[in-house]
């Protein structure tokens, strides 16, 4: 099962990408909308996605921050839908609130992919702590979304 082998790297894993937001620039909100996000990923799994990565808030350069009940509401539905329909894949949830990585980790999720590589929420370290079974991938931005392309700017990249 694939669950056994995240943490390893002996082979390649596809992840299909299932953005739930209104403002996402890779898909411009057309999954927001339980059914249709169920759908993708029916078709993202049909297309040989074996981990399915659920982003509820946009990152993109200029987003603006949601509430954590607000990204909770768009995920639960989902994520709760695939872990009954779908068992055998592994589902990552992108997300740098602690509460909802904690929520989202109660329903089964495998993965959490925190973009803030946990520096936005002290408390995500907690959360992961506590859960031996969940891996976490980690993520680089300068800054916050908000404002990251304001003046992006490296010294030294190693």
């Amino acid at each position: 099962m694939l669950k056994d082998t995240l943490a390893t790297l002996s082979f390649p894993k596809i992840m299909g990408i299932l953005n739930i937001t209104e403002d996402s620039f890779s898909d411009g909100g057309y999954y927001l909308n339980e059914d249709a996000a169920y759908m993708h990923a029916q078709e993202l799994i049909s297309y040989g996605a074996q981990i399915l990565d659920i982003g509820a808030e946009s990152t993109r350069p200029g987003s603006k921050e949601i509430s954590a009940e607000l990204e909770w509401k768009r995920i639960e539905p989902v994520l709760s839908k695939l872990k009954s329909n779908f068992p055998g894949i592994s589902v990552s949830i992108d997300t740098q609130k602690a509460i909802v990585a904690s929520k989202a980790i109660e329903l089964g999720a495998d993965i959490i992919n925190d973009i803030s590589a946990l520096r936005y929420d002290p408390d995500m370290v907690h959360v992961l702590a506590g859960s031996e079974d969940t891996q976490l991938i980690m993520m680089h931005m300068q800054g916050r979304p908000e404002y990251m392309q304001e003046k992006p700017e490296y010294s030294d990249v190693v």
